[in-house]
């Protein structure tokens, strides 16, 4: 099995950034990939561990639709600025 420990710390410090807009759901991604490693890591198995990991899966693939629509929006504003000048776009 592979060591999780960079991963995990990665995911750590990516969940933890303060620098990024509070609509982003690029962090709560971060924390459900903590979260998931965590379980992971701990090597939880058996019943509990499947609906556990299904459940946070899951949950990835949620947020990640919400981030690609996040993503588009914000490629949709800069093409905006970019083809405006900046005219009329906040």
């Amino acid at each position: 099995m592979r060591d999780l420990t960079e991963d995990l710390a990665a995911a750590r410090h990516e969940a933890a950034r303060s620098d990024l807009p509070a609509d982003d759901p690029y962090l709560e991604l971060m924390a459900t990939y903590v979260e998931l490693g965590e379980l992971l890591d701990a090597g939880v198995t058996g019943a509990e561990g499947r609906q556990k990991y299904a459940g946070l899966v899951d949950r990835l693939i949620e947020i990640s639709k919400d981030q690609k629509q996040y993503d588009d929006q914000q490629f949709a504003v800069w093409v905006s600025r970019i083809t405006s000048g900046g005219v009329g776009v906040e």
